[in-house]
């Protein structure tokens, strides 16, 4: 299990080197917002395929399936409850049609405020 947690921590770790570290103050580049979309994807299909699989080969272990359930739900919890390819998919969808919402990266507490559903 140790090598999921890993590929987790450097995608997490790449996220944000591309977007936080570089000091660029400007906004990701739709294709660039595309890559990450797509690697995001991956790792997501890649865990529910893998947790899947589990399931049917390996049933009665419990705690390699509820790991895999760890991970998607630490994912959901980085990213505001929903996982990263959703929220890369909604900001490619929003950068394509060059629509400015400003609710899109609020905090919850403002989401709330604002009664955002997103």
């Amino acid at each position: 299990m140790l090598p999921i947690r890993q590929f987790a921590e450097d995608w997490k770790l790449r996220w944000y080197e591309l977007f936080v570290m570089d000091g660029n103050s400007e906004q990701p580049t739709y294709y660039e917002i595309h890559d990450t979309e797509t690697n995001a994807y991956r790792i997501t299909w890649g865990l529910r395929v893998f947790k899947e699989r589990f399931q049917r080969r390996y049933p009665v272990n419990t705690d390699a399936i509820q790991f895999i359930g760890e991970v998607e739900q630490a994912l959901r919890d980085d990213h505001g409850g929903r996982l990263p390819c959703d929220v890369l998919s909604f900001w490619c969808w929003q950068r394509l049609r060059r629509i400015s919402d400003r609710r899109t990266f609020a905090t919850p507490e403002e989401k709330k405020r604002n009664g955002s559903n997103i």
